[in-house]
């Protein structure tokens, strides 16, 4: 979040849950008041990240913490758009520049057993605290980044930790050439460069300056880093790293206090953002900006997702610690949370579950044998790394389910060809997320027509044929037509050999030694997709695709050309992707840069201010004339339309560049008793959280 967390696809999670709740025995639904019995769902997620907004690293812990905890806003399981939740309501200037959101009156409260302790109203102030805990870089969120709409809230997610880094790389560079300014050999700029501790890559690659530029392009170790240009280097890393410092104080003396976000009042909470922003309130939905109880995470600060610590807001109180679910050896690596309906959430009437029961365990073969006894009724999609070992679990472990037989590929060796046969209880749902290819834009890659020939080779059906066992959705775009703002049409390399040729045979060589596919799971796969695509471009043996084996150390350090990532947009808006990739951004940091681009998006994230300043970059860009020549200060809804119609522009050429290469969007499944209403079996989820809310799953 917003979300990338430029994550490259793991082959499983890192647990590390935080404790919730209170009592260490759980607790029991209690009927409700009308005699009936309550209705209790038993769910089972393979693992948790974080149960912490701050922390919190997948759907499956955003489902988590929204269950106890609450934004200003919610999103309609059924339409997926915004709708009021910890905010009754809000209101907008008419520039669409400033939000005001007004709160219920509820009540924080959490569960000690079967007792209750209930404290005072939720405020606008505990929003301010949780967002500001978020933005803290003590706290170490990999979700800082979401409220980067707002320019003080980005300044505090990035500029202090940049100005940090860049000037330990200048005192870095000082130790290396000593305080004589003596010449560096070549193959020292390259260990500096490739040190993990140091990640200069990183750190340098949204400075602008020639001698920046110079620096990470070096890659000649026999020839010599001059003196003079390693003091010129240490001067401008040492100017970025003072500009740092100076924005975090200035963001930091009016964040959360008179600007960017702030409390007027107990009751209204205001958020200001730089242009039109019609997705905010989707955005305000999202896990990492619920609130947080300000008086009790000041005396709690590092505890307050421990053992009796959780103060709840939500459709659900956690009502017991992660422990033991069950006794019995069999069973001893399954644990369990367990939430209760809260009985002063302002929706609790309409809350159709008074209890959820969520079992935790990476073991598959136990979480399957627990659904066939029936003590559980749904099993999420954490549960499956991927749809092959949910493909092979399935076929073993539950009739009605098969994977075609093995075949023998070129080299002898079996492999599985086919789809898995869809029956019974499982459930599948394409989601909001995308993962991609993305080209790193250094020599070779430097050169769009390069790039192009390397993307011309990327065929996303044999990738999803061999990684996905064919069970994810191609895609051949990077926002989904169902965002607001897609555009219709987009333009798109197709696949290519014979331009890979025609490169090849002017160039002679199309990259040095190989192309790094880097990816953390399924390596071999994934290679050997690519590998099928070279050979059928019938390319020299020297133009190779190979997966290194000091993978991790090339991915860090930037020695990759190509790398396979995903995304799940924070909001269901197109700027949410497209803005990582400007100059100097998360993305953009793969050394692209494009100016006409950049002025799309700066002019997108203020339209009005664009329509009365217009960018003398984008003054030829033929499919915006007719939106800006009916475009009018006054009338919001034909700013959108000149808005959506700068993003389609910047997704365009994003695309026509070969910067990144779309392979597949993402697929929520798993296995559901028929009992279990609510889950989008076989519909796209609605929302851009990937996952079916807690508070909307019914049981018959």
């Amino acid at each position: 979040m917003p979300r990338f967390s430029d994550a490259l696809i793991r082959s499983a999670l890192v647990i590390g849950i935080a404790l919730v709740g209170a009592s260490p025995q759980g607790a029991r639904a209690e009927p409700p008041a009308d005699g009936t019995k309550p209705k209790v769902l038993a769910m089972a997620v393979g693992n948790l990240g974080q149960v912490d907004p701050a922390k919190m690293l997948t759907p499956e812990d955003e489902r988590m913490v929204l269950a106890c905890l609450e934004g200003l806003t919610t999103l309609d399981p059924t339409t997926g758009k915004a709708v009021p939740a910890a905010a009754e309501s809000w209101t907008t200037s008419a520039d669409g520049k400033v939000w005001t959101f007004k709160l219920r009156s509820v009540k924080w409260a959490r569960q000690f057993g079967k007792t209750l302790d209930v404290k005072e109203d939720v405020t606008a102030g505990d929003f301010v605290a949780a967002w500001n805990r978020l933005l803290d870089p003590d706290t170490r969120s990999p979700n800082a980044h979401i409220l980067d709409c707002i320019p003080d809230a980005k300044v505090l997610a990035s500029e202090s930790v940049r100005g940090a880094a860049l000037d330990r790389l200048a005192n870095e560079v000082v130790l290396r050439v000593t305080k004589d300014w003596k010449t560096l050999k070549g193959e020292n700029v390259i260990e500096f460069l490739t040190d993990d501790a140091l990640e200069a890559r990183r750190w340098m690659a949204s400075i602008n300056d020639p001698a920046v530029r110079e620096f990470l392009g070096w890659k000649d170790a026999d020839t010599p880093y001059q003196g003079v240009k390693a003091k010129k280097l240490v001067e401008v890393l040492r100017a970025e790293s003072k500009k740092s410092v100076a924005a975090t104080a200035e963001a930091k003396a009016h964040l959360g206090i008179d600007r960017g976000y702030f409390a007027k009042d107990d009751k209204t909470l205001v958020i200001q953002v730089p242009g039109l922003s019609p997705w905010l309130p989707a955005l305000l939905a999202r896990g990492p900006l619920v609130a947080l109880r300000a008086s009790w995470l000041e005396t709690k600060r590092e505890g307050y997702f421990r053992a009796g610590a959780v103060f709840c807001n939500g459709p659900f109180i956690a009502a017991c610690d992660l422990c033991r679910a069950m006794s019995g050896d069999n069973d001893k690596n399954l644990f369990k949370l367990i939430y209760h309906k809260n009985p002063h959430h302002w929706n609790a009437a309409s809350l159709p579950i008074d209890q959820v029961t969520c079992y935790v365990n990476e073991v598959w073969d136990e979480l399957l044998r627990i659904y066939e006894k029936g003590d559980i009724q749904w099993i999420s999609s954490s549960a499956f790394l991927n749809p092959d070992d949910y493909a092979r679990m399935l076929a073993s472990k539950l009739p009605g389910f098969k994977v075609k037989d093995k075949v023998k590929d070129k080299e002898g060796a079996r492999k599985d060809e086919g789809l898995m046969k869809v029956a019974g209880d499982t459930f599948e749902a394409p989601g909001g997320g995308i993962c991609f290819v993305r080209i790193r834009c250094t020599p070779p890659f430097d050169k769009a027509d390069v790039r192009r020939a390397l993307a011309s080779l990327i065929k996303p059906d044999e990738l999803v044929k061999q990684w996905q066992l064919g069970l994810a959705p191609t895609t051949r775009r990077m926002v989904q037509p169902r965002v607001a703002g897609a555009a219709p049409t987009i333009r798109l390399p197709s696949f290519d050999p014979s331009l890979v040729r025609k490169l090849y045979g002017e160039k002679k060589r199309l990259v040095d030694d190989w192309i790094s596919i880097a990816c953390e799971s399924s390596e071999s796969t994934i290679a050997a997709a690519i590998k099928k695509s070279w050979e059928t471009a019938k390319l020299p043996d020297e133009a190779t695709v190979d997966v290194p084996e000091d993978l991790r150390r090339r991915i860090d350090s930037g020695l990759w050309h190509a790398a396979i990532a995903t995304w799940h947009p924070a909001t269901d808006d197109p700027l949410a992707l497209l803005a990582a990739f400007t100059t100097g951004n998360s993305l953009g940091g793969a050394m692209w840069s494009n100016a006409t681009y950049d002025a799309l998006i700066k002019a997108a994230t203020d339209v009005a201010g664009f329509l009365a300043a217009p960018d003398p970059v984008l003054k030829d860009v033929a499919t915006l004339k007719g939106p800006i020549a009916g475009a009018s200060a006054a009338n919001l809804a034909s700013l959108e339309t000149l808005r959506q119609a700068l993003l389609a522009e910047a997704e365009s050429i994003l695309l026509e560049e070969a910067v990144v290469v779309p392979l597949w969007t993402t697929v929520d499944r798993g296995i559901a008793k028929s009992t279990v209403r609510g889950l989008p079996k076989g519909e796209r989820i609605r929302s851009v959280l990937d996952v079916t809310p807690l508070q909307s799953i019914r049981i018959n």
